[in-house]
């Protein structure tokens, strides 16, 4: 299946890495880029991969280039969100939202980042679930823009 906000979120993302990193690589450089998805645990659909793709894409290239700056990210993360061209995060859907945070909740995963646009809805459905799972400390971080990541 096509799916063409995947492919544009894609381009997105690779854009704001080059950007980010434009004081740092070669110029003029042609880059073929190919995302693999290594399994089929979900079905990945939608452009809310562009927070942790842009992240991930930044990483890569500053691997790649062996670039005097290192970007490290803690184990245990999971991000969620789309980015738009300036970097900045999209609202999720309530609904979605709501099975994003309950598949995390109930993973390893320690630390959630999402767009600070959905900070009400995602504390409320938080809150729900540790009613029943008091013991489950699952820190949100809440983002306007992938730079609040890396800052």
């Amino acid at each position: 299946l096509k799916n063409e906000l995947l492919e544009e979120q894609i381009k997105i993302s690779f854009d704001l890495a080059k950007d980010y990193l434009k004081s740092y690589l070669p110029k003029d450089h042609n880059y073929d880029l190919i995302i693999n998805f290594n399994n089929s645990l979900a079905n990945y659909n939608g452009n809310s991969i562009g927070l942790a793709l842009t992240i991930g894409l930044i990483i890569e290239l500053t691997n790649i280039h062996n670039l005097p700056i290192k970007i490290n990210i803690q184990n245990k993360i999971a991000l969620t969100g789309a980015v738009d061209n300036a970097g900045n995060t999209s609202p999720i859907e309530e609904d979605i939202l709501k099975q994003k945070i309950e598949a995390v909740f109930f993973s390893p995963i320690n630390i959630f980042v999402l767009p600070n646009s959905n900070e009400p809805q995602a504390k409320h459905f938080i809150s729900e679930l540790n009613k029943y799972y008091p013991n489950r400390k699952l820190k949100l971080v809440f983002v306007d823009s992938f730079i609040d990541i890396l800052v």
